[in-house]
């Protein structure tokens, strides 16, 4: 019996489904799931491709459901924990922030270019007080070295 080396490879199907997920996702990360299908993931659920039209979101968190159906989705499936809705591509930047989808890499999280500096020159200075106390504590008696104590 002969191993499998490479990952399952995507049906043509599933490739149109990334690149047109792609196409329209705009600024939001698109990933495969386990079994090779596009999806925008989020903290509250992801964006899934359902068919050419729409697009789907699924999720467990039950109090985005009337927030989601409000924005623009549509009942599909819903269950006692999880839910999929149905929604059209124009909908999808603010489906897309009701469910905290994530950005490619860009956002919130960036730093300045100065910023970066600053906050090693601040702990380093910061360090630097600390052993400086360190020692000064260290002469008056009040704080022994390690060394010392074995000593004594």
């Amino acid at each position: 019996m002969e191993e499998l080396t490479n990952p399952m490879r995507q049906t043509n199907e599933q490739q149109d489904a990334t690149a047109a997920l792609r196409a329209q996702a705009g600024p939001y990360r698109v990933t495969l799931d386990a079994e090779g299908w596009p999806m925008i993931p989020g903290r509250y659920g992801r964006i899934e491709h359902h068919d050419g039209p729409s697009l789907a979101i699924y999720s467990e968190s039950m109090r985005l459901l009337a927030k989601l159906v409000a924005a623009g989705a549509r009942r599909h499936q819903i269950g006692d924990d999880e839910y999929r809705l149905l929604f059209e591509r124009a909908a999808l930047p603010t489906i897309a922030k009701v469910i905290v989808a994530q950005g490619g890499g860009r956002g919130r999280y960036t730093r300045a270019p100065g910023q970066m500096a600053r906050l090693s020159a601040r702990r380093e200075a910061t360090t630097g007080r600390a052993s400086l106390l360190l020692a000064t504590n260290s002469c008056h008696g009040a704080l022994e070295q390690p060394a010392a104590i074995g000593t004594a």
